[in-house]
């Protein structure tokens, strides 16, 4: 009995320790473009969820957006997350350029926008003789 417990635990810690194979799929979605599928599935979906109204009206599906745009279908996108999920070390890096990726890029639209709101503030201050290109209205 005590033999038999040896081997049944030893078992259950050999089986236990197996890490899980994914295959590689048919269709191998290579790690770059992979990670600019996830981009560009991230911003689709934070455009869908905060202004829905950007792709709604215009039927705009952000899934069919993508298949189009990489010539991958639904399963190929399926079977390689699916693979590289299977090593979370490896997809962890992957989310985290693509997370930096959406830093740098809300870092540069940031700065953009704080000099765009410059630029309107600076003409709100301007006198209508210092405006270039308008025509002053004397009534």
């Amino acid at each position: 009995m005590k033999n038999f417990l040896i081997i049944v635990f030893t078992f259950l810690l050999f089986s236990c320790s197996k890490k899980s194979t994914v295959n590689k799929p048919e269709k191998f979605i290579e790690k770059e473009q992979m990670e600019n599928i996830l981009y560009d599935l991230a911003v689709l979906q934070a455009v869908r969820n905060y202004y829905p109204q950007k792709l709604g009206p215009k039927g705009i599906n952000y899934k069919t957006y993508i298949y189009k745009k990489y010539n991958i279908d639904s399963l190929q996108l399926v079977e390689n997350n699916r693979y590289y999920t299977s090593n979370p070390e490896e997809y962890k890096k992957m989310f985290n350029t693509v997370m930096e990726r959406i830093k740098n890029q809300k870092s540069t639209i940031d700065t953009l926008l704080v000099k765009e709101q410059k630029k309107l503030q600076n003409n709100k201050n301007q006198s209508p003789k210092q405006l270039p290109n308008t025509q002053r209205l004397d009534m």
